[in-house]
């Protein structure tokens, strides 16, 4: 599925108006508090203050930088499927 303009528009206000780096910090200072946790106990965790695909944007930016490394899986009770756990890397289990 091609990326709309508006999701293209709203990622690249995120990205200048630095709000990707203060969720990118929040997220992983979680991670390091909270070791081998979902995107979802991630969203939860945070008090549902940053939306689901953003929490999944910046746990995808810190695994493609190296700093998040996925480890293991587990079943997610609220969507019945796997779900990868997120450590920061170096401290996996």
């Amino acid at each position: 599925m091609p990326v709309r303009n508006t999701s293209k528009a709203a990622f690249l206000e995120i990205q200048e108006d630095n709000i990707a780096a203060a969720q990118r910090i929040r997220i992983l200072n979680y991670v390091r508090k909270h070791p081998g946790v979902s995107r979802r106990e991630i969203r939860t965790g945070l008090n549902l203050s940053i939306e689901m695909g953003s929490v999944c944007g910046r746990a995808n930016e810190l695994l493609n930088s190296g700093a998040l490394v996925e480890g293991g899986c587990k079943h997610c009770q609220q969507t019945g499927r796997s779900v990868n756990l997120l450590f920061v890397a170096g401290d996996e289990a």
